[in-house]
């Protein structure tokens, strides 16, 4: 991903004002290294797990980390094919999530939790909302390689422990930073009102078709209209 834009200009749906991320203001961090450790630090109590569920999922939907850092406690291999949209209040954290197990691909809901045993814990494997889960994603599998849904189904857990141990300072310095790994548009009608985004969306559109209609023109120059026409038929078609 590229730098943000440079100031000046049109404005773009995909500009963010500088600053910390939403996520990350007024949270402590999980990391004891920091200035003002939390208060079980300074007590000299055992520490948690090393970050917390929100951080867990701000790691998932930015994606930040290799395929390797994720594998099925059975052993499978993870592909995150896309990681899904947020879910609401209620519900698993994730929606409409794509992964592959060994290569087969899967449609369907994340949920997130330091621990596997929350599920359990929280009640989610009583409640129906979760039984289009294809994945749990968890810090520390402590509850077994699968976990249970209320339909008796049972979903593959996939655990970061591995991966995720030794990064502490990579980790807080990445959730700390501005929202680089957002999707950046996602905000843009609330910052900036329908008509500046309609305005940025037609600019853009412009400069597209524009780029397509010379790379057309050239294609029929260089190789005949025929050529050119099936070459895109062909493009199109995928």
């Amino acid at each position: 991903m590229g730098p943000l834009p440079e100031a000046g200009g049109p404005v773009s749906p995909c500009r963010r004002p500088p600053g910390p991320s939403p996520a990350a203001a007024g949270r402590a961090s999980p990391f004891p290294y920091l200035p003002s450790p939390p208060a079980f630090l300074r007590l000299g109590e055992p520490p948690p797990e090393p970050l917390t569920e929100a951080e867990l999922s701000l790691i998932w939907e930015g994606q930040r980390f290799p395929p390797e850092a994720l594998r099925a406690v059975d052993g499978r291999a993870v592909e995150v094919v896309h990681p899904g949209r947020r879910g609401g209040a209620s519900g698993p954290d994730f929606l409409d999530a794509v992964v592959k197990l060994d290569g087969r691909q899967r449609r369907g809901d994340v949920e997130l939790h330091v621990l596997a045993s929350a599920f359990r814990g929280h009640g989610h494997d009583r409640d129906p909302a979760y039984d289009n889960l294809v994945l749990h994603v968890v810090y520390r599998a402590d509850d077994g390689a699968e976990t249970r849904l209320s339909d008796g189904r049972r979903a593959p857990v996939a655990e970061f422990a591995g991966w995720l141990e030794g990064r502490a300072a990579e980790l807080a310095g990445w959730l700390a930073a501005p929202a680089m790994w957002e999707e950046p548009c996602r905000t843009a009608r609330s910052r900036l009102g329908d008509e500046a985004v309609r305005a940025a969306l037609r600019r853009a559109g412009g400069r597209r078709f524009g780029a397509r209609v010379a790379a057309l023109r050239e294609a029929v120059r260089r190789e005949g209209e025929a050529q050119a026409l099936w070459a895109l038929l062909l493009d199109a078609l995928g």
